[in-house]
């Protein structure tokens, strides 16, 4: 009666934005991706039909929660290391795809992080704490600054007066 056309290219799907905690309890905004594709057109058919809302659903339900939880399992420092984040969804990214591709008939061949940002109210501290730091940072190099030009000043009237006295004698 009728045929539904699936194809084998790579599909794209962007989650929307997210704030989550890191391992050390700092907020932050992501995004994710994944890249999947239709290797058993069947399958999919009897699960999720040909809707891409329900495509994209099954990603924001089976793919996007193995994304937090592993972000969440990483430190904030650790979050912007491209490798770490890499190594970290590698593994989860082969069993969700096996799971996907026996349950759905879709596997998963990437998932990542689109985009990291911090939150809007998380940006006005860190920019006092920048501030603060710089002007710590600040303080430091004037004291070192003028401990210096003491240091010079005394040599150089040491040497004045050596030369003083010896032009005395």
């Amino acid at each position: 009666d009728s045929v539904h056309a699936y194809s084998t290219k790579y599909l794209t799907y962007i989650s929307n934005k997210e704030t989550i905690n890191t391992l050390d309890r700092r907020k932050i905004d992501i995004q994710m991706f994944s890249q999947y594709r239709v290797v058993n057109p069947a399958l999919v058919n009897m699960t999720l039909g040909d809707s891409p809302s329900e495509w994209n659903r099954l990603q924001d339900d089976r793919v996007y929660p193995v994304v937090i939880q592993s972000a969440n399992m990483l430190r904030f420092n650790d979050f912007f290391d491209k490798e770490t984040v890499d190594s970290t969804l590698e593994g989860k990214t082969k069993s969700l795809s096996e799971e996907l591709s026996t349950q759905y008939g879709i596997a998963v061949v990437d998932i990542g992080i689109h985009r990291k940002n911090f939150p809007l109210a998380n940006v006005k501290s860190i920019e006092e704490k920048m501030v603060k730091e710089i002007k710590k940072d600040s303080e430091k190099l004037r004291a070192e600054g003028d401990s210096q030009y003491i240091k010079d000043t005394s040599e150089v009237e040491r040497m004045k007066q050596e030369i003083i006295s010896k032009g005395v004698e």
